[in-house]
């Protein structure tokens, strides 16, 4: 993976400590984001899309609603169940939650993503609970973004999902391990190590709200 393209990050602020999207709590906090990394070799077509978010402030470590997860140190398994959660839509058409949800997913192997999805490359995981029909535990519109986590180390981003609540197709996510290579560049980059590690491993977890 080449390096990395600089975005500007416009207005955009991290809210953190919110489980309630629609409530503020006090013990939320609005951080403000400095810089957007992107890999140069990201496509529109959901190839190597992640990003890492800068802030320009420390974010709190002694606030019981603002948590650190880890990243991870060897691949996702298959077969085992993995967490997402998010703020997405709770049907088809339907409203955007208020309180975070959350759904435990099966990953499945590289063969069965590639004969369901056509398009999956290696930077990808794909994830559903295929053996069980009639349950629509899949992502929906506004869950891009969402992590994928197993023993709080977070796995994947959530990228894309073929409509919502579709239990014959599996929903793709980033895959965290494989672009590890280009997290610990810009990590090393900058400030300090164990500073940027914080910044980096924590944005998971948050809401994000585009201002402008």
């Amino acid at each position: 993976m080449r390096d990395e393209v600089l975005r500007r990050s416009r207005v955009m602020l991290i809210v953190a400590g919110a489980p309630n999207r629609l409530k503020m709590f006090a013990e939320s906090r609005h951080i403000p984001v400095k810089t957007i990394y992107v890999p140069q070799n990201y496509t529109i077509f959901n190839t190597n899309d992640i990003a890492l978010l800068k802030t320009g402030l420390r974010l709190p470590t002694n606030n019981f609603r603002i948590g650190i997860i880890g990243l991870p140190i060897g691949p996702a398994v298959e077969g085992l169940y993995y967490r997402s959660m998010g703020w997405g839509r709770v049907l088809k058409g339907g409203a955007m939650a208020s309180s975070i949800l959350f759904i435990d997913v099966m990953l499945q192997d590289f063969a069965t993503c590639k004969r369901l999805i056509g398009p999956f490359t290696p930077d990808m995981l794909c994830v559903g609970n295929l053996h069980v029909r009639n349950l629509d535990e899949h992502p929906c519109l506004g869950d891009a973004g969402d992590p994928l986590i197993l023993n709080d180390t977070v796995y994947g981003v959530a990228t894309y999902g073929l409509g919502c609540g579709n239990d014959k197709y599996p929903s793709v996510y980033t895959n965290v391990w494989y672009h590890m290579d280009w997290i610990r560049a810009i990590m090393s980059r900058g400030s300090s190590q164990k500073i940027q590690y914080h910044l980096i491993r924590v944005w998971l977890l948050l809401l994000l709200y585009m201002c402008g």
